[in-house]
């Protein structure tokens, strides 16, 4: 054989190779596989048919993944935002963050729930009024005279003897 005749099918073979991973990397199953399907046609002698079911029996690549975590990211944050800007979550903050952070409720079911939960008691503290701490002794006694009683009804119902 000639020294052409060799570089001829050289060349030949050259080109034949090149349309083949052309064809590989071109196939729709190599969307999303683009590393695999590039393996697949530089270190196999695969067919293309044959790199087309390896391709689409692989997983996608994670670069769709991490589009798609992004998004669910971005929509996270999103809820979170909005349940602390609710005007239901003003003194229930504590139980707002709860909510939103460890359940799948929607915005509006956390509305909801916000909604119908007690609001946190503001306390005055020393040095927010010209007096000091300023604490309602008549609602103090109340409760004080409320827990004497409950007590006193949990004793009896248990056939002890209140004096």
């Amino acid at each position: 054989m000639s020294s052409s005749a060799i570089q001829h099918a050289v060349a030949k073979a050259v080109a034949d190779e090149r349309r083949r991973l052309a064809r590989i990397m071109g196939t729709p199953e190599a969307a999303g596989r683009e590393a695999l399907a590039l393996t697949i046609a530089t270190t196999s002698g695969r067919s293309v048919d044959e790199a087309r079911a390896s391709l689409a029996a692989a997983p996608v690549a994670a670069a769709a993944n991490v589009l798609a975590a992004a998004a669910t990211i971005k929509a996270e944050r999103n809820r979170f935002a909005a349940i602390l800007a609710l005007p239901e979550a003003k003194g229930r903050e504590g139980l707002a963050v709860t909510l939103a952070t460890t359940t799948d409720m929607s915005v509006d079911q956390i509305k909801a729930a916000l909604a119908a939960a007690p609001a946190a008691v503001s306390v005055t503290r020393a040095g927010d009024t010209g007096i000091g701490l300023s604490v309602d002794q008549g609602k103090q006694q109340q409760n004080r005279q409320d827990a004497s009683a409950l007590w006193d009804a949990a004793l009896t119902s248990r056939g002890m003897k209140v004096s």
